[in-house]
């Protein structure tokens, strides 16, 4: 499996998945999408801050019941070239418990994995081993 680790990302998703439990899933969807940050990071090449938020939105929009706004419709096809794994799933991965990463791809929102960003906690209630 081909992947990288990026902790500056990490920090990015922090935050991302922190303001989701400060504004709530729906006001964090009219955020993202009046925000225009989808748009500029694609324009400044930051495709992985991109297509996080673009896989939010979807899964937040799916998750809620909600039609996926077809705005982005063109960025849907798009993904990193290699899987962008989180650095704690890395560490476990390669200290405790080999084939992590692999379990971590299965229970994966899809609306992330098809950017190659195996996001499936944004609440962080997993922990390891409850994968």
């Amino acid at each position: 499996m081909d992947y990288y680790v990026d902790v500056e990302f990490d920090v990015y998703r922090s935050e991302i998945c922190h303001r989701i439990k400060r504004y709530g899933e729906i006001e964090m969807i009219k955020k993202i999408h009046n925000s225009n940050k989808i748009l500029e990071y694609m324009q400044n090449k930051d495709y992985a801050q991109a297509l996080y938020l673009l896989g939010m939105i979807d899964h937040l929009c799916v998750t809620n019941g909600l039609e996926r706004m077809s705005f982005y419709e063109p960025l849907r096809s798009l993904k990193l070239e290699k899987l962008l794994v989180p650095s704690g799933v890395y560490i476990i991965d390669q200290e405790i418990q080999p084939g992590y990463i692999e379990e971590c791809v299965k229970t994966a929102y899809p609306e992330f994995l098809k950017h190659n960003i195996p996001e499936g906690d944004i609440y962080g209630t997993k922990t390891y081993g409850s994968q």
